[in-house]
C-alpha cells in the first residue's frame, strides 16, 4: 500500500509540474507598432496569482501600468481570456495612469470554464499586436486533467468488481482452508 501511495504521489506531482511548464511555455511579450508618445503603451506587466488552478477556484490577474511622461494619461486595458469568466461585465477597462512612471494596478478576477492549458492576453490602447501573454493550466478538483479522468472511468468499468470491497471479501472467504 505504501509503494502504491508513493507511485501515485509521484504521478500527481509530475502531472502538476508538467501543467506548470505547459503554462509557462505560453508566456511572452508580443511587440507591435511603436510610437514616440509616452502613453502609447503603458503596459508593464501582467501577473497571475497561480500558474495551476482547479476548475472551481478563481484567481486574480493584476495588470501593472506606468506612463513615461510628466503628465498622466488614460489607457484602455483589454483582457482576452476566452476560456474564463470575469468579475467584470466587460473585458475592457479605462484606467487613469499617473505621471512619471509611477505604477498603477488594475485587477481582474478570473474563473475558468473548463480544464486544459490556456493563454490569457493583455493589451492596452486597442493595440492588436502589442500585448503580454500569460499561460495558466486548469485541472479538476482531484488534480487530474480531463484526459486522465477518461482513463480512470474506463479502468473503473473494466476493473470495477475487483475494486470493490465485497469482491475481495468473497475471494478471501473462498481461499480459506476448510476445517
Amino acid at each position: 500500500m505504501g509503494l502504491t501511495g508513493f507511485v501515485l504521489a509521484m504521478a500527481i506531482g509530475t502531472m502538476l509540474f508538467q501543467g506548470y511548464l505547459n503554462a509557462a511555455d505560453l508566456d511572452g511579450k508580443i511587440e507591435g507598432a511603436f510610437s514616440t508618445d509616452p502613453c502609447f503603451n503603458p503596459l508593464q506587466d501582467a501577473v497571475l496569482e497561480r500558474r495551476i488552478m482547479t476548475l472551481k477556484e478563481s484567481q486574480t490577474l493584476t495588470v501593472i501600468l506606468a506612463a513615461n511622461s510628466t503628465t498622466g494619461c488614460q489607457a484602455t486595458v483589454k483582457i482576452q481570456a476566452p476560456n474564463f469568466e470575469s468579475s467584470e461585465a466587460y473585458w475592457t477597462r479605462t484606467v487613469k495612469v499617473p505621471p512619471m512612471g509611477e505604477p498603477i494596478e488594475s485587477v481582474w478576477v478570473l474563473l475558468p470554464r473548463g480544464t486544459g492549458t490556456f493563454k490569457i492576453a493583455v493589451s492596452t490602447n486597442d493595440l492588436k499586436n502589442a500585448r503580454l501573454q500569460r499561460g495558466v493550466s486548469v485541472i479538476d478538483i482531484l488534480g487530474y486533467p480531463a484526459s486522465w479522468l477518461q482513463v480512470f472511468i474506463i479502468a473503473g468499468l473494466i476493473l470495477g468488481p475487483m475494486l470493490s470491497l465485497p469482491w475481495w471479501f468473497d475471494r478471501l472467504r473462498l481461499n480459506k482452508p476448510q476445517a
